[in-house]
């Protein structure tokens, strides 16, 4: 097997660093799965464990090798990972999305599409450039979840309005109607900006302004913790 590399975008593959993420790759996405790499000395690491067995069922390569997770993941608690070919999901533009516009950091993403997971949202639209949505951080803090969502990128907002016939929600600061108030109509399309950039006001024709309650202490939420109680209003008025 080719010697594999700390991992750069232009690759044509990514990685799961730890055993859940492996897991939910080897659930949701097992044909692109190029093998499975554990550490030597895994021991008995119940994650581990759950991996080789997936692995012996499914008949899916395993590789033993410490320093090749150390080299690509620079972590000593990372007992396993997955080496996985990228790939284009099927994207729906006609049920519920979330809608990250110029949203960058793979933190902050990853725990967004676990959230949606979390509230059956399963469509991600990214717009305007952003984040790499294959970048290992991105992976390991969906702890997975990435493998069981759509994703569809789009150029510009007014591209990405063009393609669907989805009732457009978007969260600005300035919101002419407050969350607890919003009547939601679905399909909906739940947009958010990036915590510096926001969602710039030529952008507002798109749709219905809205805006989360808070306090004058901050200047506004992290944008993972925007999103998660976006979601969980959608749920209840859904």
């Amino acid at each position: 097997m080719p010697k594999i590399t700390k991992y750069k975008n232009k690759d044509d593959y990514s990685f799961s660093l730890g055993a859940y993420p492996t897991l939910e790759l080897i659930k949701y996405k097992p044909e692109i799965l190029q093998s499975v790499y554990v550490r030597q000395d895994a021991g008995r690491n119940q994650g581990v464990q759950k991996v080789l067995n997936h692995c012996r069922k499914h008949q899916l390569p395993v590789v033993e090798s410490s320093k090749t997770i150390e080299r690509i993941s620079g972590k000593a608690n990372v007992y396993c990972m997955g080496l996985f070919s990228k790939y284009q999901p099927r994207f729906d533009p006609a049920v519920d999305h979330v809608v990250l516009y110029q949203v960058a950091d793979p933190g902050n993403v990853g725990t967004i599409i676990r959230a949606m997971q979390g509230f059956g949202i399963d469509h991600l639209a990214l717009v305007g450039g952003g984040v790499d949505i294959f970048h290992p951080r991105l992976v390991r803090a969906s702890m997975g979840s990435l493998f069981a969502i759509n994703f569809q990128h789009y150029p510009s907002l007014a591209n990405y309005v063009q393609s669907t016939s989805n009732h457009v929600y978007l969260m600005t600061g300035t919101g002419v109607v407050d969350l607890k108030d919003l009547t939601l109509e679905r399909p909906a399309s739940l947009v958010f900006g990036s915590e510096a950039g926001g969602i710039p006001s030529e952008f507002h024709q798109f749709g219905t302004t809205v805006r989360i309650p808070q306090s004058q202490a901050i200047d506004s939420l992290n944008i993972s913790v925007a999103v998660g109680i976006v979601l969980y209003e959608a749920s209840i008025k859904r």
